[in-house]
C-alpha cells in the first residue's frame, strides 16, 4: 500500500493547487494584473504530478472535464481558465483540451476583457489562445482539428460575424501594427489540416471550406488595396479548395441518412457552396478583364 502514498499525495496537491490557482487567476483579473505568461511553467504540483501520478493520472481528469463544463456553462472563463490548463498537463495528447482552452482564451476572455473596456488585454488574450493552440499542433503533430482550429480562430478575428465592427477593426488595427495579416496565417493552417486529414482518410469538408473561404475573402482585400495580380492568384488557388469541398459533401449525401433535418441543412449548404464557388471563377473573370483594360498601350 505504500507504493500509492506518494500519487495520491500529488494528486491532493494537484487539486489544492487549482483550487488557490483558480481564486488566484480570479482576483488578478479583478485587479488587472493577469499574468499571461502563467501557463507558460508549471507549478509544483503540476510537475510533481505529470512526473509521478503514474497510473492515478486518470483518476482526477473527469472531475476537472465535470469542472471545465460546468465553469463553461456559468460562462466563469477564468475558471475554466485555470482547469484547462492542469488538464492539458494531465493529458498532453488529447486534442480537445488544446482546442477548447485556445477557444476558451481567443473568445471567450477576450470578448470578455474587450466587453470591459480593456482592448489591449482583449488582443492579448486573443494571441495567448493562438500561441496556446501553436503548442498543442507542436504538442500533437499528426491532429488535424488543431490546425483547423487556429486557422479559424486567426480568420474569425478579422470577421464582423458575431462580434461589434469596432472589435474586428480594432483587431485588424493591431495586426497591421504588427506587421501581421490574421487571413494570410490562417491559410497555412487549413492547408496543413487539409493534409494531415487526408493522411488519415478523414474527409472533413470543413476545412477545404474555411481554405477557400480565407483566400477569397484576402483576395478581394488585395483587390481593395491595388493589387489586382495577387487577388487573381488567391482566386485561382481558392477554386480547387471549393471543388474539395463540394466533393466531400457529396460523398456525405451519398450515405444513409437517418436525421432528415440534417440531410436537408446539409444540401442547403451544397447548394450555398456551389453558388460561392461560381462566385470565385466570376470574381477573378471580373478582375482579370479590369486588369486587361487598365495595361497600358504603346504605341508605335
Amino acid at each position: 500500500m505504500r507504493r500509492w502514498v506518494l500519487p495520491l499525495l500529488v494528486v491532493a496537491l494537484l487539486v489544492g493547487s487549482r483550487i488557490v490557482e483558480t481564486r488566484l487567476l480570479e482576483l488578478r483579473e479583478q485587479g488587472g494584473l493577469t499574468d499571461l505568461s502563467l501557463g507558460a511553467e508549471l507549478t509544483p504540483a503540476e510537475f510533481l504530478a505529470s512526473r509521478l501520478a503514474g497510473p492515478l493520472r486518470a483518476v482526477p481528469v473527469p472531475i476537472l472535464w465535470t469542472e471545465a463544463m460546468d465553469a463553461f456553462k456559468r460562462q466563469d472563463w477564468h475558471r475554466a481558465l485555470a482547469v484547462y490548463r492542469t488538464l492539458s498537463i494531465l493529458t498532453p495528447r488529447d486534442p480537445e483540451v488544446w482546442m477548447l482552452q485556445g477557444w476558451n482564451m481567443a473568445v471567450n476572455i477576450a470578448q470578455d476583457s474587450y466587453e470591459k473596456g480593456m482592448p489591449d488585454r482583449a488582443f492579448e488574450w486573443l494571441e495567448e489562445g493562438l500561441d496556446h493552440l501553436a503548442e498543442g499542433a507542436r504538442r500533437n503533430p499528426s491532429v488535424p482539428e488543431i490546425h483547423y482550429y487556429r486557422g479559424l480562430l486567426l480568420a474569425r478575428s478579422v470577421d464582423p460575424l458575431g462580434r461589434s465592427r469596432e472589435m474586428v477593426e480594432y483587431y485588424r488595427t493591431r495586426f497591421e501594427t504588427e506587421g501581421r495579416d490574421p487571413l494570410q496565417e490562417a491559410i497555412p493552417c487549413f492547408d496543413r489540416a487539409a493534409e494531415l486529414a487526408d493522411e488519415k482518410g478523414i474527409p472533413d469538408f470543413r476545412i477545404p471550406d474555411q481554405a477557400w473561404r480565407a483566400r477569397h475573402r484576402l483576395a478581394l482585400l488585395r483587390e481593395a488595396a491595388g493589387d489586382p495580380e495577387e487577388a487573381v492568384k488567391l482566386l485561382v488557388g481558392a477554386i480547387p479548395w471549393a471543388d474539395k469541398a463540394l466533393e466531400i459533401v457529396d460523398r456525405y449525401l451519398e450515405q444513409p441518412w437517418q436525421e432528415p433535418e440534417y440531410e436537408a441543412a446539409l444540401r442547403a449548404f451544397r447548394t450555398n457552396l456551389a453558388g460561392r464557388r461560381d462566385l470565385l471563377q466570376e470574381d477573378a473573370r471580373r478582375i482579370q478583364e479590369n486588369m486587361e483594360r487598365l495595361e497600358p498601350h504603346i504605341s508605335r
